[in-house]
């Protein structure tokens, strides 16, 4: 199943290469940003690193939002959330 993340908690998020807090940093994600999730579970999430592509997990303790998408799915966000997402939209466009 595929999932989108939102980050928080840090400005960057270490990606390790194992579930664990002694593994190997391999990336990193940024705050307020999304990503792509391939896995979760109750502590960990597998997804992608922003910098190097690299596929690792990174700590669910820092996620502000993990949603399944699938193809009848219907998110609901805080108004907080929305802005989050509509300004990196908008970075994103350069506006």
């Amino acid at each position: 199943m595929l999932y989108k993340v939102v980050t928080v908690s840090s400005q960057k998020l270490r990606v390790r290469a194992e579930p664990s807090i002694n593994s190997d940093v391999v990336g990193h994600l940024y705050k307020d940003n999304i990503y792509d999730c391939e896995s979760v579970n109750d502590e960990w999430a597998r997804t992608t690193s922003a910098d190097t592509g690299v596929i690792g997990y990174v700590s669910r303790e820092y996620l502000q939002l993990c949603v399944p998408i699938t193809d009848d799915v219907t998110i609901t966000f805080s108004r907080a959330e929305l802005k989050s997402i509509v300004d990196y939209i908008n970075r994103l466009l350069g506006e």
